[in-house]
């Protein structure tokens, strides 16, 4: 089977079979900023890879979702501009702000949805 991905804007959550070894918990949610300055939130176990502070690990974050209801929601109050809740069955994803790279500046730069 491939790769089972979820998005919702600028968030994208890829199913994956267990946690990496070297994470730590830190956190209950995960919340993502959109480019209408709102968050996208999702609730579970949150984990980092454990690495040095000087090390940048933003985008390298994991959640484990181990109860039926959960959801990415966009706490947008505009209707024009809002997501719709997006339902997430339990597992263990890693999750990413989507970004793209512009090579001949050898820079990343956040997508905005």
């Amino acid at each position: 089977m491939g790769k089972i991905i979820y998005r919702q804007g600028d968030v994208i959550l890829e199913k994956i079979e267990k946690l990496p070894n070297n994470v730590i918990r830190d956190g209950i949610e995960i919340r993502v900023k959109g480019e209408t300055g709102n968050d996208h939130v999702i609730s579970g176990n949150v984990f980092t890879i454990d690495r040095p502070k000087e090390i940048d690990t933003k985008f390298q974050k994991f959640i484990e979702i181990n109860y039926s209801n959960a959801a990415i929601v966009h706490t947008d109050p505009n209707p024009e501009t809002k997501h719709p809740d997006l339902h997430i069955p339990e597992g263990v994803y890693s999750v990413r702000k989507e970004r793209s790279a512009t090579y001949n500046v050898r820079k990343f730069t956040e997508v905005l949805d």
